[in-house]
């Protein structure tokens, strides 16, 4: 094993600097910052966050008004305390004022939008930057795994649960004949993407086929695609062995997590994201807790009355500081964080947040069997976010579905009807589906909107 190790690592790192420059300059800048006291990257950081702030003020609409409502220039915060004089900013400020945040010169490139996923069950449109962005998330993200005891020039191929993923394969008709190997495919991880929606009873032998096929011996997605997957697999006894779990999105809650590393037998890691601020916290082989990522984020945990919270949960505030085509500055990302004190055992200088609450792992499940994982909403609803500013899935029967939906301005006849329609039927014409407009729906104790609302499990 070290003797691969010592002949992969640099034909890996070759094919980077060759092939992936942006990406390979970030990996090694990173890599060299988490190395460094955490006061020194705490100054980078400050350094880092100057420089987003002096460019949104000068090329943005909104944030130069913004400054202006709490009378200060860029120059002028030079401490935390400064910043939060700054607004808090939500997703209704990103909704409202969508094209006056947009940046001034990256308009010119017309880039394409994205979506929330929705997890607090108001997805909207905005835009990153996919050239600075990814290259810096995409390298945090293999950090993040070798933290986790998953070496980046360890080829492990890896399955992808996700909506829309890359390298997306339809299994829906069977398996494709494969294409010849390329030099990626041979240096590099392959990364093997299926559609949450494709993660049913009637596709799992070939989902089973796939992994076998591909030799795919690491999982990452949604908590609860991830969750079905394990369940369905091990109901067919065709579970494989799995050298990772990584789960994203809702939460996962304890007995999920232990029944997934039970049935994959392997163990399963947290990475902490949000489709706006990816790669935001992530856990180690400790698992206690996310290490929060400094270089690419400014955090604060404030307590109720919007002062930093040195002690207990706290509402998490969040700066990407990746982003300069659409800003996210002091942005409530919608979660409770508990910062944890200490050093963590695995040597990582990133300070840890405990429990980042108000990603509940629902599943609804159909009386024939399928479950409904979080995915499918988000996904569905994020195209018709002209017409609906929120919803909420309930099943208030074993085959009723209550969809609470408030609509926006623009909503028109028609538009409810599709919604029922496209639900029924993916739902197999199982369940009866009722769609209710209503002017709000509550918030949890957590300060989230709960998105599925499954019956009471006895």
């Amino acid at each position: 094993m070290m003797r691969r190790w010592y002949v992969r690592r640099p034909l890996q790192e070759t094919y980077w600097r060759l092939f992936q420059k942006r990406f390979y300059a970030s990996w090694r800048e990173q890599r060299r910052v988490r190395a460094l006291p955490l006061s020194e990257i705490r100054r980078l950081q400050w350094q880092r966050l100057k420089q987003l702030l002096q460019y949104a003020f000068d090329h943005t609409d909104f944030y130069r008004q913004y400054f202006a409502s709490a009378n200060l220039s860029p120059d002028q915060i030079r401490g935390p305390e400064d910043l939060r004089r700054l607004p808090l900013t939500d997703k209704r400020t990103y909704r409202t004022h969508f094209q006056r945040i947009f940046s001034r010169p990256a308009r010119e490139a017309d880039p394409v939008p994205c979506y929330t996923s929705g997890s607090s069950g108001e997805p909207f449109r905005f835009y990153l930057d996919d050239v600075t962005e990814a290259a810096h998330t995409t390298a945090a993200f293999v950090l993040n795994k070798e933290a986790m005891g998953i070496a980046p020039w360890d080829k492990i191929n890896e399955l992808v649960l996700k909506v829309a993923p890359r390298n997306k394969i339809d299994i829906t008709g069977g398996l494709a004949p494969r294409k010849k190997f390329s030099l990626k495919e041979m240096l590099a991880s392959e990364h093997v993407g299926i559609s949450t929606s494709d993660i049913t009873p009637a596709n799992i032998g070939t989902i089973a086929q796939l992994i076998e096929s591909r030799n795919l011996r690491g999982v990452y997605g949604y908590s609860s695609s991830v969750f079905s997957l394990a369940r369905y697999l091990s109901a067919r006894r065709c579970a494989p062995r799995m050298q990772y779990a990584i789960t994203i999105g809702e939460g996962l809650l304890q007995q999920q997590r232990d029944y997934i590393s039970e049935v994959f037998r392997c163990p399963v890691y947290r990475d902490y994201s949000a489709s706006e601020c990816m790669r935001m916290g992530f856990e180690c082989r400790c698992q206690k807790g996310y290490h929060m990522d400094l270089y690419n984020y400014y955090f604060e945990c404030l307590d109720g009355s919007g002062h930093a919270g040195d002690n207990g949960a706290g509402e998490l505030v969040v700066t990407n500081l990746n982003n300069y085509v659409f800003p996210f500055i002091r942005y409530r990302i919608g979660d409770l964080g508990e910062p944890c004190h200490g050093v963590c055992e695995c040597g990582i200088h990133l300070p840890l947040m405990r429990t980042l609450h108000g990603r509940p792992s629902d599943i609804i499940t159909t009386p024939a069997g399928k479950d409904i994982t979080v995915q499918f909403f988000t996904g569905f609803f994020e195209y018709l976010d002209q017409y609906v500013r929120q919803f909420q899935v309930v099943q208030t029967a074993p085959d009723v579905l209550l969809v609470r939906v408030v609509p926006t301005e623009q909503m028109r006849e028609g538009v409810r009807e599709h919604i029922e329609s496209e639900i029924r039927s993916y739902v197999q014409a199982s369940m009866t589906v009722q769609v209710a407009c209503v002017d709000e729906i509550a918030l949890e104790a957590t300060g989230k909107r709960r998105l599925l609302v499954p019956l009471p499990r006895e």
